[in-house]
This record gives structure tokens, sequence and C-alpha cells, in this order.
């Protein structure tokens, strides 16, 4: 079975997490002495385990006195202290001396002598101890988060809810599909959920619920529409009564909001569910809210957009697939822009769905053997043309996804070149429940070999990323490319039954689009065409 890993700045890999690390006691500087030693030297073990897990772990090699330093400035910082000028040099001087504590089998130190980093880390964190913000875990969250930005980008000390949120990778959703701000803000609207249902959107500003005025309405009422869910995959959950509440007994929820640039407030009345959030997308949505992938039906070519890799997203691509190919599918835009990739065995899923029998990918790390992805020849959907639709902000596992596409020359790839990242994220528990650190632990590489990630000294010339073909390379501004990305967030959010006209209801208000559906039609460079069954 494939270990869950994944491509992008979301880490929730069940299996993958570290042990949790014990809590320290809290406010050591209310302590004796003695129990504020003990304080500081459970600290230092813990903080310098957590580096020797990063120094094993991290895609490259990384020295342990440059991440104890990061650490321990980070540290200082947070407390609004000034870092030691001579810091580094007695890490640098002691660094030679092993780490030694009880966490795992670490090198042993010279005979009747006690580790000289712990010694630094433990006056370090004696120095800070009295500091309101470093009391608890949060100190050693803090080093946490000055290790990572020594690191790369997508190194980050992360919530579970946190890396949920930022990439949509619920399987499932339990209320009214909002993601809402204390103010009764609306910061994201959940597609197929009941907002996105009744035409709520981001920007919205909930002013009532019930009737009552949004920040004086009952505490559970505004938890079901601010969609709160608990942190999944890094520690067990144990359901509360609320949560057990049976789906039938939600009562529906009216809610008034106000949209920027309007003066009359709206009212939508919402029934809390469970819902899954939609990742494949279409061109346009039937009244009954379901997504029509058909561009142009008449010529049987169909335009289908992947906006995360979730958990389920292959399958829904699958199902999406086998309807299209039973009234004879004759084209496909496989549209990737500005997806942010997900979980490897979802881009492994939807490459090899269109590929025989070869390498899809390649992920290496400095911890364990190289791991191949090889897809097969079993239920593929290879008797259509195919286009591969990219820009800058398409990254891992879509990158993954055209690159093995692009390689194996099932596809035209269309479009920018892609971001180029190709990293592995792994966990490392950190002690709070659903807290970790996200550590980039590997990389993947391309069918052919190549390189895929950009790494900080990669030049414009080298090879990263996934270039257009020849020919189908077509640069947007900065500008048009966001306008573009909010015109189909708001097709994408339009209700079915809605009347509303969109910029993108005209065909070629998308120049890249309509790059694409040309290369069906005549190939830049190079030929598209189906395969075999």
């Amino acid at each position: 079975m494939r270990k869950t890993l994944v491509l992008f700045a979301v880490l929730l890999a069940p299996g993958l997490a570290a042990a949790p690390i014990p809590v320290p006691a809290p406010a050591p500087d209310k302590l004796d002495p003695a129990a504020r030693a003990a304080a500081a030297k459970g600290f230092a073990q813990q903080l310098l385990h957590v580096v020797e897990q990063v120094a094993e772990q991290y895609v490259r090699p990384v020295s342990r006195e440059d991440l104890v330093h990061a650490a321990l400035v980070g540290l200082y910082e947070a407390a609004r202290k000034p870092v030691p000028r001579d810091l580094k040099a007695r890490i640098q001087r002691n660094a030679t001396r092993s780490i030694s504590t009880e966490w795992g089998p670490l090198p042993v130190p010279p005979p009747g002598s006690d580790d000289p980093l712990l010694g630094i880390v433990r006056e370090a964190h004696r120095q800070v101890a009295a500091a309101e913000s470093l009391q608890g875990q949060n100190a050693l969250l803090v080093c946490s988060q000055g290790m990572a930005r020594a690191l790369d980008p997508y190194s980050a000390v992360v919530t579970a809810e946190e890396q949920q949120r930022a990439l949509g990778l619920d399987a499932e959703c339990d209320g009214v599909g909002l993601e809402v701000k204390p103010t009764g803000t609306i910061e994201i609207v959940h597609l197929g959920g009941p907002a996105q249902r009744a035409g709520l959107r981001p920007g919205d500003v909930i002013t009532h619920l019930d009737g009552k005025a949004f920040a004086s309405a009952p505490a559970d009422l505004r938890e079901v529409v601010r969609n709160r869910r608990p942190p999944v995959g890094l520690a067990p959950l144990v359901p509360s009564e609320k949560d057990l509440v049976p789906e039938a007994e939600l009562a529906p929820v009216r809610v008034t909001f106000r949209r920027p640039a309007e003066k009359k407030a709206r009212t939508a009345v919402l029934q809390p569910t469970r819902f899954r959030p939609e990742t494949v997308l279409g061109v346009r949505r039937h009244a009954d809210g379901c997504w029509d992938y058909w561009f142009d039906k008449k010529k049987r070519i169909a335009h289908v957009r992947i906006a995360t890799l979730a958990r389920g997203t292959a399958d829904e691509l699958r199902a999406v697939l086998a309807e299209l190919s039973e009234v004879k599918l004759n084209g496909l835009v496989l549209d990737l822009r500005w997806c942010p990739g997900g979980y490897l065995n979802e881009a492994v899923d939807v490459a090899e769905m269109f590929l025989g029998e070869g390498t899809v990918a390649t992920v290496k790390s400095r911890a364990r053997e190289a791991t191949v992805y090889r897809s097969t020849n079993y239920g593929k959907f290879r008797g259509f043309p195919l286009v591969v639709l990219v820009n800058g902000e398409t990254l891992g596992g879509a990158e993954l996804i055209a690159a093995a596409l692009q390689d194996h020359g099932r596809a035209v790839v269309v479009g920018q070149r892609t971001r180029g990242k190709a990293s592995v994220q792994t966990p490392l528990a950190l002690g709070p429940p659903g807290v970790a650190l996200k550590l980039t632990s590997g990389t993947f590489v391309r069918p052919s070999g190549k390189n895929l990630h950009r790494f900080p000294a990669s030049k414009i010339d080298d090879e990263w990323g996934v270039v257009p073909d020849e020919g189908g390379e077509l640069r947007l501004s900065a500008d048009l490319g966001k306008q573009l990305r909010q015109w189909w967030l708001d097709l994408s959010l339009r209700p079915g039954a809605s009347r509303e006209r969109l910029t993108l209801d005209d065909p070629g208000a998308d120049p890249q689009r309509q790059t694409a559906l040309g290369a069906l039609r005549e190939p830049p460079g190079r030929k598209v065409r189906a395969q075999a069954r």
C-alpha cells in the first residue's frame, strides 16, 4: 500500500508523523529553581531531538549547528531579547560533541561529560523563560519556526486545520460550506456546499444569523456557519456530543449578508449537511448545480478542470471521464492552471489514468531509497487526443501529472511554464495535537529522469518545471492572469439556476483555453494523438 505523501503546502499524512513529544510543564518561570532547571533540560532534550530528526530527514544535508542556531535565534527574537553575539561561535565549538537525549538512540557523548549543546540550549531557555509568549509548548514551536525559516519556503510549522483549509483537502465537510472570520467576513466558499448553491461569495459579510446580529448570535450557531472542524490526521479525535448529533436534527440557518458595492442586504436559508467539496470542475453548471464538461458537445470536445488533488479526486475524475467516454469523447483539455497540488497518490492515479505501462514519477530522498511509481494498462482513457493546460500557479502534484503526460507523448502541454515545486513534505509531530513541522523530505523527478524542482540557485535556463510544447506557450501579463483566475472562480461559484451573466460565458474570453483548443485541432510542434486502448 502506498504511503501518503503531500506535494505542496500541506502535510496531513496519517502514519508518517513522529510520536508526539511529551508536553513540558507550563510557566517554568514560576517554578522553584530545581523545577526550572528540570524544565529547561526537558526543553533542551526536546529541541535537540527535533534537530536530529530534521538533520536526518531534510531533503538536503544540513548541519545540526546551523539548525540549533536558527532555532535559538527564533527563541530570542520571540522573547524580544538580543541574540548573544557569540551564540553561533559557541554552538560551532561544541557541535563536535554529540547530542544525548532520552528520546532516541543518538551518538554517545564522551564518558563522564554532559552534552555541551544541551547546556547552550538550557542557558538560552533560562534567559527567556519568563517571556509570556514562550510558556508551555510555545518555546518549542517558536524554535521549530526558526529552523523552518532556515530551510526552504515549503517547510513550516502548521496546524492540521490550517493545512486542510490551505488547499481544501478535506474529504468531507460538515456545515454549510463556509470559512468565516470572527467579524463575519466570508473567506472561503466550498464548491458544491449549501452556501455555494445559495450564491454566497468570498468577501460577503454576514450580518445576522436567524435574525440576530452575527456577533451576538449563539456560539454553536456561529460555529456551524463558520464551518469549524477539529484538526484531522495528526492526532486521534474523540467526538464530542455535538459531533454526534444526527444530520437530520441540524436546523436550517437563515443568513443575512451584504455584498460589497450593494446597498441592499441579501438573505439565504442554508441547511447544514455533510458534503464533499468539488475538486473536478467543468465549463458551466446545469440548473441542478451539476457540472457540464462539454466545451463543444457537437464535436465532443470536453474541458475538465482540477481544482486541487484531494482525497478522492482521482475517483471523481474517473467517473467524469467514464461518463464522457460513453458518448464518444473526441478531445479533452485537462486544465491544471491554479492547481496547488495535494496528495501524491492522487496525482499518480490521475496521471496513470491516461497512460499505459511505464514510469509516472520517481520520488528521491536522503532518508530512504528512491520510490518509483509506475502505471499499468488497466482501466485507461487513451482513445482520444489530450491537451494539458498549465500556468505559473500549477504546482506539485499537478506538475507531476503534466510532466508524466508530456514525457510519454500522451498530451501536448499548453500555457505557461509551471512553478517548479516538485518537493514532498513529511510531518514531524511537535507535541500539541494537530501541530507539526512540515519538513521537505524529498523531491520527485520526471519519467524521463529530468529534474522538475526549482531550487533556490536554479536559473531560468536550467531544467525545472514543465515547459509548454513548442508553439503552445501563451504568456499572460500578471494582471490578466489574476483577472482570469477571478473569472474562473466567479464561474465556479455561480449557482446552477443563476441567470447572472459572466465574462467566461464568452468562449473567447480565455485566450489560453483557446490556444489549447487550437492544439487539439492543429497540434503545436508535435502530434496530439489518441493512444490505442
